[in-house]
């Protein structure tokens, strides 16, 4: 969730072309790492039955999410020139308390193996 926030924060804040762009890329490699691992974190860490459903209610989610961008576009156009800066900042709503609880998540069984693996000191 760091770089969605740092990538939102970015766009932003852009005065210029390049920096909206580096902006869109952080935040994209943040989707792209999130992408990846939601999978991976349910795969390692949910019952076998219930994986297809949680991998399609992710599926379900980033629609919604898409959804939404298109509402909150729709919604801030009236406010002009400067809308767009206010559609990226809306997502802001979302990423911080995804953080949080993110944050919360435990931590995959493979990677307290391979902790555990280490030796006593890495043990938690």
């Amino acid at each position: 969730y760091g770089l969605y926030i740092a990538g939102t924060c970015l766009q932003f804040i852009s005065s210029g072309f390049w920096s909206l762009v580096t902006g869109r890329l952080i935040y994209g490699l943040g989707i792209g790492a999130a992408m990846h691992a939601s999978p991976l974190l349910i795969s390692e860490s949910v019952p076998s039955d219930k994986r297809g459903s949680l991998v399609a209610l992710k599926e379900a989610f980033i629609v919604f999410g898409i959804l939404m961008g298109y509402i909150s576009g729709y919604a801030l156009s009236p406010l002009g020139g400067e809308s767009w800066r206010y559609m990226f900042a809306a997502a802001l709503l979302l990423e911080v308390p995804g953080a949080i609880v993110t944050a919360s998540c435990m931590e995959s069984p493979r990677f307290l193996c391979l902790q555990a693996s280490k030796g006593p000191e890495y043990e938690y």
